[in-house]
């Protein structure tokens, strides 16, 4: 599906590699939860978020004259950040909220947790 090399795309513009944890959103599947997620939410919703999904995919085209998913990682990241620092809450919200998910996904990663010192512990102990 379109919408996951999409939302891939955007993962990889708003957690590019070479971090501080050295991983980046492309080492994770970020797209599988964020669909697995999203797969529970209403048919409303769902769709909201697959608009949103190609209206980033189109918006790039009007200033890079190439789609989100052609660009190269470098210009990747600075369409992202451009869309983070717009003054239109329309580009802002929605990217807000992609933001939410793919975060989400990426911390919810077993290699990143560990990387971070997560270990879960907090919820084994029974207080």
């Amino acid at each position: 599906m379109h919408e996951a090399k999409i939302l891939r795309a955007i993962a990889s513009g708003l957690i590019p590699p070479g971090g501080a944890l050295k991983s980046g959103a492309d080492e994770i599947d970020i797209a599988g939860g964020v669909d697995n997620y999203v797969s529970k939410f209403n048919l409303t919703n769902r769709a909201a978020i697959r608009t949103m999904l190609w209206l980033f995919e189109i918006l790039p085209f009007f200033f890079t004259f190439r789609p989100l998913t052609l660009l190269s990682q470098s210009a990747l990241e600075k369409v992202v950040e451009s869309f983070e620092k717009s003054r239109f809450f329309l580009v802002r919200g929605p990217l807000l909220l992609l933001k939410l998910l793919c975060t989400m996904m990426f911390y919810n990663d077993e290699k990143i947790k560990k990387a971070i010192g997560y270990d879960n512990e907090c919820f084994k102990e029974k207080v």
